[in-house]
């Protein structure tokens, strides 16, 4: 089956690649040396299992998929191994536990589930892995320091802190995650290098850099974290071979090469 949309991407514990097909309203499994099929996860609907545009997916240590399914406003865990539904998180709505269109998913130190419910709640929301329960709300819809507009995705620094992708505010923001505190901005609008115009996946890596999908600048960037200085750019406007067309997901392999999802031009590419 051909890919639609692809708009997430992750490695599961044996290095294959877990994408989140918006356009096929499912998650694929394929493997990574060949890209071939290995299996599919979920159908259209509004069942619990099945999707209306998936988008972010995360992996806790317990073996837990978890999955943003955004149209239908919650968020559904699977046990990865047999694609078997655990639970479903969120209804529709602005109140607290409640969702509008969220956008990422990621795992804290604690194995809880953090969820970007930016699009129009413009907020962080947080929720307990086994039973679903609410915990805590962080930010709100704005463009000052520590609000949020529009989607974005998810990461966590070596601190523990959250770095967020503000994506109608064109910049990175880290927050203090206990409460939200803001601590600092990266970028800021524009088409220079370390500015943004709708930026997307972020990858906070171990070497002290952070890697983001800059989607309407229709580039990948990389940047020293510790002060947000530009290090280098990855492609240029297009569907040819390392050209890119509005970047979304990203993840980093075992090597250190990325993988940026293009929805656009329903492909992933890998780049040095």
């Amino acid at each position: 089956m051909n890919l639609s949309c692809p708009c997430f991407v992750a490695f599961d514990a044996d290095g294959n690649l877990v994408l989140s097909d918006l356009g096929n309203h499912h998650i694929q499994v394929r493997r990574y040396i060949d890209g071939s099929l290995l299996r599919i996860i979920g159908r259209k609907g509004a069942r619990d299992g099945q999707f209306d545009h998936p988008h972010g997916i995360a992996f806790d240590r317990l073996g837990h998929l978890v999955v943003a399914d955004s149209f239908n406003h919650r968020v559904q865990v699977f046990r990865y191994t047999d694609g078997s539904h655990v639970q479903t998180i969120g209804s529709k709505g602005d109140g607290a536990g409640q969702l509008l269109y969220p956008c990422d998913v990621a795992i804290d130190s604690d194995g809880n589930i953090v969820v970007h419910d930016g699009w129009l709640n413009g907020r962080i929301q947080v929720f307990q892995m086994s039973d679903g329960a609410h915990i805590k709300s962080l930010c709100c819809r704005g463009n000052s320091d520590g609000e949020l507009k529009g989607s974005g995705c998810l990461a966590f620094d070596d601190e523990c802190n959250l770095i967020v992708s503000d994506s109608d505010n064109s910049r990175i923001q880290v927050l203090r995650y206990s409460d939200g505190q803001h601590l600092r901005t990266i970028g800021r609008y524009g088409t220079g290098n370390g500015q943004f115009c709708l930026p997307r996946g972020i990858v906070f890596h171990s070497s002290g850099t952070l890697v983001v999908a800059d989607g309407a600048n229709h580039r990948v960037q990389v940047l020293r974290y510790k002060d947000g200085a530009h290090l280098r750019s990855i492609g240029s406007e297009g569907c040819g071979i390392s050209q890119l067309r509005n970047p979304y997901g990203i993840a980093i392999d075992g090597d250190g090469r990325i993988v940026v999802c293009e929805p656009y031009n329903s492909r992933l590419q890998v780049m040095p």
